[in-house]
């Protein structure tokens, strides 16, 4: 596609898609476009990233070398015995990186596994938030540990119970040290720093360390909520305090996990460093997305990232860092990729010490090579949206939250509910939902307060309850018609006036109360006119959700469709497998094969089959038939098992939506609305 067709193609899109009123796609380098036009207000910060490659003492690095190898070595002795069940070591591989103390803590709570003194692992959350790794963890604790585990668990503990010894007698912290230097760097020319790292214990490890120099400056959070230096103890701090504190100065230094990402816009700090770099590259940039944000106060935020040098991940990293610029933005094209790269540390961290470079040689070369081609061929939606600078169209809504405020706080019966917070300028206390909360109108007083004080406005469940508690509107002189559909599960309202004898629609809370002050207009029909013309409008609603719903039924079997085929063909594959494995040989693979699994097998094979078709490009060339070929007979088992189970769901799962399909096909029955004349 050359660059006029790609420039059609985006006008094209433009023009179609429904959210281009509601929703706008706006990259770094967009925002600056707006800045430089003055179409946005506040600044947009330049980044100045600076990755720490960290060398180890000698002592570390013997250190860190015994430690990878008995990672990787149990690794591939526990995945021997059953798939899924070193994949437990990821956890400790991990925390290698991110400190000793981290990795030191975990070992403590191996140990005790191994030793039967504790019930499991003791895996907190940051260690189980792969998916993949949260659910091979819980197989494996959820079944005893065979026999023949014992010889390898016992020979882990005497590995385990060395390395915690050296662990407490390491003399050095290099990591430590550089942090150590970084903040005196940092708080010579900047207020505050934040420090984020991937697990809780590193965060407990850093805080003590440092509270003896920075004593009441330093504070953290991480899943367990905040905690503030008291003097004595280290005392709990809310998000809101933790907030506050650090915006005006009171605290210093800000520890966190990945748990400070989220929810907690830190645009008043210039400078972060990454204590560790997570295995997933789009969580870095999570992180900094926290202090890179519009209005930050500082022209330049500073990055500072540790690696340990001559790791796996150092490695990954400077060549991403080579190749892309990563730490200055991830656009277009390459986050697909990038998302990848998790795979491809844990691979090689896992992987055989000494078969590691060579392999790490050919990962990173195909990594690079894939980001050449998707540079070269793919569509960057991004680029494309920034060559189009546009002043992004004002919405205004029907109600503005000012106008809402003045209507809630104005009115008789509601207003009297709310009360002034006794603390909280801008907010108020009421009674919804039996329990007494804190409410507010304004977005900034909600955003200061994001625990405690919830935000007013339509869609929010107490701000229902108040409008509920007005009760219906009285009849009146004829001012204007209030219309309501009484049989629709969102039940909407429609509000007209009469203008030239005919009923015009209202829009806007002002132009209501407008009306509602005017002179009584007598009914010469605009009162019908005003029910007609909104029965009309529910019906081109309601038909117009019915062709979506339609629609989305269609892609939704379609979808499950095309997954049922995929299910036939790995089925066909297991049972050719599984016959072979019992001495039974059956030649080639086809849709004849198919055919004979199902009928041979029955349900639900065989119902799928006549729901769904006959697979298409099924052979022993296929990749599904390499993948089966390889896997043991109790795997073979194992997957059959999985497979005719997935293979009953989905079946009642396309059989319910053809149901709900036929559903949809009746039109919908006439809408039921009630006038009321004010």
């Amino acid at each position: 596609m050359d660059e006029r067709q790609r420039a059609g193609l985006l006008a094209l899109l433009r023009h179609l898609t429904p959210l281009r009123r509601r929703m706008f796609r706006h990259t770094r380098a967009l925002l600056r476009r707006y800045q430089e036009r003055g179409l946005l207000p506040g600044r947009i910060a330049e980044r100045d990233p600076e990755p720490r490659w960290i060398p180890f003492t000698k002592e570390e690095m013997e250190l860190y070398r015994r430690i990878d190898e008995y990672i990787s070595d149990f690794y591939r002795r526990y995945e021997g015995e059953r798939k899924g069940l070193g994949f437990v070591m990821t956890v400790y591989r991990r925390r290698l990186t991110s400190s000793f103390y981290a990795l030191e803590r975990s070992l403590e709570r191996r140990l005790a596994f191994l030793r039967g003194q504790a019930p499991d692992l003791g895996l907190t959350d940051e260690d189980t938030e792969d998916a993949d790794l949260a659910e091979d963890v819980t197989e494996a604790l959820g079944e005893a540990a065979p026999a023949r585990h014992a010889r390898i668990q016992d020979e882990e503990i005497a590995y385990v119970e060395a390395f915690l010894r050296d662990l407490r007698n390491l003399g050095t912290d290099t990591k430590f040290d550089e942090l150590c230097r970084d903040l005196d760097r940092a708080l010579a020319a900047r207020d505050s720093v934040v420090v984020f790292t991937q697990y809780a214990d590193t965060v407990d490890h850093l805080k003590e360390r440092l509270r003896g120099v920075y004593g009441h400056h330093v504070a953290c959070f991480t899943g367990r909520g905040g905690e503030r230096w008291g003097g004595v103890a280290w005392a709990p701090a809310t998000k809101e305090e933790i907030k506050r504190a650090f915006r005006d100065g009171e605290i210093k230094i800000l520890l966190g996990t990945d748990a400070l990402a989220e929810g907690l816009n830190l645009q008043t700090c210039g400078v972060e460093i990454n204590y560790d770099a997570p295995w997933n590259p789009m969580r870095l940039e999570q992180r900094i997305g926290r202090i890179d944000r519009i209005g930050q106060r500082h022209e330049r935020v500073w990055i500072w990232t540790y690696f340990y040098e001559d790791t796996v991940e150092a490695e990954v990293y400077r060549r991403l860092v080579r190749r892309i610029d990563w730490f200055q933005g991830v656009v277009g094209p390459l986050q697909p990729i990038l998302s990848r790269v998790e795979r491809t540390i844990r691979d090689l961290a896992l992987e055989d010490p000494a078969r590691r470079d060579a392999r790490m040689e050919r990962e990173l070369e195909a990594l690079e090579r894939e980001i050449d081609r998707a540079r070269e061929e793919g569509f960057d939606l991004d680029a494309a949206l920034e060559q189009r600078v546009e002043e992004v169209p004002a919405l205004e809504p029907v109600v503005a939250l000012g106008e809402l405020a003045a209507f809630v706080t104005g009115s008789p019966r509601i207003g009297a509910r709310l009360r002034p917070h006794p603390e909280i300028a801008g907010a108020f206390t009421v009674v919804a939902g039996g329990e007494e909360r804190s409410v507010t109108f304004d977005p900034a007083v909600a955003d200061e307060h994001p625990d405690t004080v919830r935000l007013l406005t339509f869609g929010d469940r107490v701000l229902d309850e108040l409008l509920a508690a007005a009760g219906r509107p009285r009849t009146g002189a004829g001012r204007v018609v209030r219309v309501e559909e009484t049989d629709g599960p969102r039940r909407a309202v429609a509000w007209f006036r009469p203008r030239d004898g005919a009923a015009a629609r209202i829009e806007r809370l002002g132009e209501l109360r407008a009306a509602l002050g005017a002179v009584p207009a007598s009914d010469g029909g605009w009162v019908a006119e005003a029910e007609e013309e909104f029965a009309r409008s529910l019906v081109r609603r309601r038909e117009t959700e019915r062709a979506e719903a339609l629609r989305r039924a269609d892609e939704r079997i379609s979808a499950l469709r095309e997954r049922g085929r995929e299910l036939l063909a790995r089925a066909t594959y297991l049972w050719v497998a599984r016959k072979e494995r019992a001495g039974s040989p059956v030649g080639g693979i086809s849709q004849v094969t198919v055919q004979a699994m199902a009928a041979t097998e029955g349900y639900p094979f065989g119902a799928l089959r006549a729901k769904v078709g006959d697979p298409e490009d099924v052979g022993r060339e296929a990749p599904g038939w390499a993948e089966v070929e390889a896997k043991s007979e109790r795997q073979l088992e194992g997957l059959w098992q999985a497979v005719r189970e997935e293979a009953d769901r989905l079946l009642r799962g396309i059989v319910e939506l053809e149901k709900d399909r036929e559903r949809l096909v009746a039109p919908p029955p006439p809408p039921s609305v009630e006038t009321t004349v004010l």
